[in-house]
Parts: C-alpha cells; structure tokens; sequence
C-alpha cells in the first residue's frame, strides 16, 4: 500500500491531480479534478453533522457554538423560535439544541412545529427553568432529552452523539 501526496493540478490536463509517492519523483496515478471534489464533498458530509443551537442568550449561543465547532460539527445559531424556523429549512441540521424559555416562539412551540413536519427530527432541550415545566409533556411532544442549565459539556457531547442522525 503506498502512502501517496497529492502535490500539483496536471499542467497539461488542467482538470487533474497527480498523485506523488513520498519521495516526489514517481507518479502513482493521475485524479480528475471532479472525483476529488466529489470525495472531498462525501467525507464533509460524513464528518460535519449540522447544529442548530437557538437561545435568546447571546453568551449561550456562542459558547455553545465554539464547543460544537471544536467537536466537529457544522453550527448555525437563531435567537428565538421564529428565528430558528427561518433558518432550518436552508441549513438542514441534523439536531437542534434548543431552549425552552425564549421571546417570540418558545423552544415547546418550535418543538412542536418541527415534529410535525419531521417526527423522527432530534430536539435536545436546554433550560435553567425546569421546575417550571411539565418535562413528560416536553418529552411526550416528540423532544429526545432535557438538559439542565449550567450545562455539562460532557453530558451534552454524549447526548449529541446518542441522537444525532
């Protein structure tokens, strides 16, 4: 088995890659340029599994986006529910991590929303105010886990992984 670098486009057939062995003097194979692509799009599906985070709290968005992006994961942010239903249909995510308190649209309402639309859609709750909800109506809705506020990282890395699809 070679280990092989792609270094340069072919100058004479601009639509390939040659592919070097190490020592840069032999060529192993000439790639089309549009095979690479079509790899390169692939793996970038296979590892960037899409987010939505939606929370009125700035701070949360950000942090959570930050953390989510050094996991590997692609993440698109919205302020409240209304926000987040205008963002979902361009971006696709793969799980929305969503809060329950919030202006405009609440996280149960756009929970109901989406599952609706898509019932088999992962919904991971976030909220500092669970004592103030009925969580097995949450979780009757359609909603895979609820997570209290602070958040361990841990544990939502863990729960991400258990339902994101």
């Amino acid at each position: 088995m070679y280990n092989f670098v792609v270094v340069s486009r072919n100058k004479i057939k601009r639509n390939e890659f040659r592919v070097y062995d190490q020592s840069y003097i032999n060529i192993l194979f000439l790639v089309p340029y549009r095979r690479i692509y079509a790899i390169a799009k692939r793996m970038n599906k296979k590892i960037m599994k899409k987010i939505l985070v939606v929370d009125d709290e700035h701070d949360i968005r950000v942090m959570l986006d930050e953390f989510l992006t050094l996991k590997n994961f692609k993440v698109k942010t919205a302020q409240d529910g209304l926000d987040a239903l205008n963002v979902i249909d361009d971006f696709k995510p793969d799980l929305a991590i969503v809060d329950i308190k919030m202006p405009n649209m609440d996280g149960v309402d756009f929970s109901k929303t989406i599952l609706k639309k898509n019932s088999s859609f992962s919904i991971i709750v976030i909220t500092g105010y669970a004592a103030q909800y009925n969580i097995d109506e949450i979780l009757e809705i359609g909603v895979k886990k609820i997570l209290s506020k602070p958040l361990n990282f841990s544990t939502l890395y863990d729960t991400i992984q258990k339902y994101i699809h």
